[in-house]
């Protein structure tokens, strides 16, 4: 496999099309297919101006797209690819388990269980992610504090949510809530 940094780095444009896992972007009538973990995707509305970072993944007979909303999920992903038996497909699918600061923590704290839970990662590739990733990915931005949060999503999906769903209900609440706060203010965005 081939990677090429700085090909197709950022597309700036209008939303023309969100679909399961991927975004189409007009830029002076050019349509990019941009595929983006569930979190970038759940933001984007048809119509709006997005901005999307771009890492440019060129293979023998295809090309294709990753978008990320900020330079920390793009530098995740690329840090996700290094890691032995983890192409594109299945960083895209980690990423979309949350946020990348959940990820760094699943991560960092070594929760195979979480990252396995991506579609097409099973446990050895999961524990492969921990045991290449565990001392560079950095500690979350939330640090401990942030960890209300991880609860929160945890406790989400505990209840039948899944990760995409959880962290959609959770953006934007204010950080001085606690756990239960998070939670009952989370079911309520999802009913």
């Amino acid at each position: 496999m081939l990677y090429l940094a700085g090909m197709i780095s950022r597309v700036n444009g209008t939303v023309v099309e969100v679909e399961v896992d991927r975004v189409v972007v007009d830029v002076g009538g050019l349509g990019y297919e941009i595929l983006a973990p569930a979190p970038v995707l759940e933001r984007l509305k048809v119509g709006e101006v997005a901005q999307l970072l771009t890492h440019h993944h060129v293979r023998e007979n295809q090309q294709e797209l990753y978008g990320f909303a900020e330079t920390e999920a793009k530098d995740l992903f690329e840090q996700l690819l290094g890691v032995s038996g983890v192409g594109p497909k299945s960083a895209l699918a980690i990423m979309s388990l949350g946020d990348q600061d959940r990820l760094r923590q699943a991560i960092a704290g070594e929760d195979a269980a979480f990252i396995a839970a991506a579609s097409g990662v099973g446990k050895r590739s999961a524990e492969r992610v921990i045991v290449e990733l565990k001392d560079k990915v950095g500690e979350p931005q939330g640090g401990p504090a942030g960890r209300t949060g991880d609860d929160a999503t945890a406790a989400l999906m505990a209840l039948g949510y899944n990760a995409a769903q959880a962290a959609s209900a959770l953006r934007d609440l204010p950080t001085e809530m606690n756990l239960g706060q998070k939670v009952k203010a989370a079911l309520k965005k999802l009913s």
